[in-house]
């Protein structure tokens, strides 16, 4: 006659091994808040998950930007080949498509606060640079000599010349050289930089695309330019950029924001398979622990 504990009891087994791990499981997160009689609260209440979520936060949080997104991990992703040609390309492009003066174009990717800030250190720099270059060629002395030999071939045409020497010419001409000198150190820059701005409003003016097409840039070269300043920027504002970013307290933010059934819904999404399997298992053990007790029992 068929003994009915060998068929009860890896039956228990089997209930109780997965029900244990199945309450276990749920006891992750459930319940969601703490159960209370009276000022008495539930032990176990609430879930392991909602009971340590800040910790949860914060561990997450420091375990992201300082193991799987480092600088150095978004600094390889910014300087990527892939991410380097498709900026540079779609850069070129836009450019193509720009048929609208140079001033409108970088007004519409900066405030005009920047804008002229940019306009003002880019005449500053022109004009100091093209000054600092005329006083070291000494144009003063370049147009008195220059000046001394015109005035020496006129004269050498009159009868007159021949009591002029060249000595004599130079000494007239060097009051005039030091005229020249003081000239320039005073007001080079302010006729300099005038001249700039006349300029540089002129080309503010000018079309994007006619601008390109007068300084003959190929697209391969654009691209090449552009992808040699971006990979600049990168290298030297990747720390400061990082830095700001704050990964670590914004995934910390995140997660302790969350709704718990947010966070185990996230949870079942990505371990739903291995917590399945630890319930599973559970009922294994449970059987096979059932079937051992009916033998020795």
């Amino acid at each position: 006659m068929l003994d009915f504990k060998f068929i009860v009891d890896p039956l228990i087994g089997t209930l109780i091994g997965f029900g244990t791990n199945y309450i276990a499981v749920k006891m992750l997160f459930r319940p969601y808040k703490p159960i209370k009689i009276g000022k008495f609260t539930l032990p176990f209440t609430p879930g392991v998950i909602p009971k340590r979520k800040k910790e949860l936060a914060k561990s997450l949080g420091n375990t992201i930007s300082n193991e799987l997104l480092t600088n150095n991990d978004i600094k390889d992703i910014f300087l990527s080949e892939e991410v380097k040609k498709k900026i540079s390309k779609n850069i070129v492009l836009n450019l193509k498509k720009q048929n609208i003066s140079l001033k409108e174009f970088l007004l519409n990717n900066i405030d005009d606060e920047k804008y002229n800030k940019l306009k003002i250190k880019i005449q500053n720099l022109l004009c100091e640079r093209i000054s600092e270059s005329l006083l070291r060629i000494d144009v003063g002395n370049i147009i008195v000599e220059e000046g001394s030999k015109v005035v020496k071939e006129k004269l050498s045409e009159n009868i007159f010349g021949k009591f002029i020497s060249e000595e004599k010419i130079k000494n007239m001409a060097e009051p005039i050289k030091e005229q020249i000198d003081n000239y320039l150190q005073n007001n080079i820059k302010n006729l300099i930089f005038s001249q700039i701005d006349i300029e540089i409003k002129n080309i503010e003016q000018q079309n994007v695309n006619g601008i390109l097409e007068k300084l003959d840039l190929t697209d391969e070269k654009l691209e090449y330019y552009i992808e040699y300043i971006y990979v600049k920027i990168v290298e030297e504002k990747m720390q400061s950029i990082f830095s700001s970013l704050n990964i670590s307290e914004s995934i910390e933010k995140k997660i302790y924001n969350m709704d718990v059934k947010e966070i185990e819904k996230l949870f079942m999404i990505v371990m739903k398979k291995e917590l399945n399997a630890i319930v599973n298992l559970g009922a294994i053990l449970g059987l096979i622990l059932g079937i051992i007790n009916a033998f020795i029992l």
